[in-house]
């Protein structure tokens, strides 16, 4: 599979205190739809990241990503895991 097919999803952010994470998910929410938090564990600790949607194609992705860019959150678009 190329890196350019779908789905991707975007990161907002990344956070070792849930709490912390469900802030920016709930500040988020009121103007994007498709919000969640999906957890991760690194080297022994766990990380909570913010993420929005999940889209079949870059471009679409991107468009969103760019919003956010605009609004002053830095977004890494990547592949959506699907769990």
């Amino acid at each position: 599979m190329s890196d350019y097919e779908g789905p991707f999803t975007l990161q907002i952010n990344s956070f070792k205190e849930s709490s912390n994470a469900e802030r920016l998910k709930i500040a988020l929410e009121n103007k994007y739809n498709d919000v969640y938090i999906a957890e991760a564990d690194f080297d022994n600790n766990k990380y909570y990241r913010v993420r929005i949607g999940k889209f079949n194609s870059l471009d679409e992705a991107y468009l969103i990503a760019e919003a956010l860019n605009n609004e002053g959150y830095s977004v890494l678009i990547s592949k959506y895991d699907e769990e």
